[in-house]
């Protein structure tokens, strides 16, 4: 049951899921954003909130996987980009979009430059990237999913981006019917929500939680089947101390690993699991108790 000789340790501790393997549950979560697409509701962006590190970058990582075909996902890091004025920020949502769709769909295009974004941002996003990106489409939908939307707010408010950004956004989510738009919003929202009625009012909103127990156990159990099995009480007490917070148990079940992969044996106790919170708060638990 032990394995590999140096086994590699499965559980990312800070940095969001990409891949399938290490990513458990929120199937309501994608349930909600199929039947958002596609119902009365379509014409309205969806708005996924929550607390820090509660998993919804990597749903966002997650979501083509989930969705009707006909929506082609773009994934777009508004803290990878530059927000230092609308030509700016449309110039590298339309970059990041194109490329998706070359890798996605084997579409080329060919977008204005970052100069001619500058000089006329809207037209240059409209008429040089969204048209014939739609086009290219055919009855195929962009599907823009901004991650830290609250970016987009603190920029505003320090007077780097134009305050127009957000009837931009209205805009295009009323007139392109095929151009749909996800925002991942962690602190500050009720900020935006109150100042920016415009866009936020008519947003459908989903809250990122804890994971329900069966993905909560799932992420502590599957990804180590193959070198250790857990003693009786020995999940409870992790799920005891994380809340089923996934970044809490992905960093637990990091040191564990860790101290498995030291000792080795077939099992893993409640006293493992003891041995290595202080070691785990070290790492980036000292935050835990004001989560709840």
């Amino acid at each position: 049951m032990n394995g590999l000789t140096n086994p590699i340790n499965p559980y990312i501790a800070g940095n969001p899921v990409t891949g399938t393997e290490m990513f458990f549950g929120r199937q309501d979560i994608f349930r909600f954003v199929q039947e958002t697409l596609v119902g009365r509701y379509r014409d309205n962006a969806i708005v996924l909130f929550g607390g820090r590190r509660t998993g919804k970058t990597s749903i966002l990582y997650q979501m083509g996987r989930h969705l009707d075909p006909r929506y082609v996902p773009v994934f777009v890091d508004l803290q990878g980009i530059s927000l230092q004025g609308l030509g700016e920020m449309l110039w590298g949502i339309a970059r990041q979009a194109a490329r998706a769709l070359r890798q996605q769909k084997g579409i080329s295009l060919s977008i204005p430059s970052r100069d001619e974004f500058a000089d006329d941002p809207e037209e240059c996003f409209r008429d040089g990237f969204l048209n014939p990106a739609l086009e290219a489409l055919g009855d195929d939908h962009l599907l823009l999913m901004l991650d830290e939307a609250a970016r987009l707010y603190e920029q505003v408010q320090a007077g780097r981006l134009e305050l127009r950004v957000f009837d931009l956004l209205r805009s295009l989510i009323q007139h392109y019917p095929r151009l749909n738009f996800i925002f991942s919003i962690g602190s500050g929202l009720e900020e935006m929500r109150r100042e920016y009625t415009v866009l936020f009012n008519v947003c459908q909103y989903r809250k990122i939680s804890f994971l329900n127990r069966d993905a909560a156990e799932a992420l502590i159990t599957e990804p180590v089947k193959e070198h250790y099995r857990y003693a009786p009480g020995a999940v409870d007490r992790i799920l005891e101390t994380t809340h089923g917070h996934p970044y809490y148990i992905q960093l637990v079940c990091n040191r564990l690993f860790a101290r498995w992969a030291r000792q080795r044996g077939d099992e893993v106790t409640a006293s493992d699991v003891e041995a290595v919170l202080g070691e785990a708060v070290e790492q980036g638990m000292a935050s835990l108790q004001y989560t709840w």
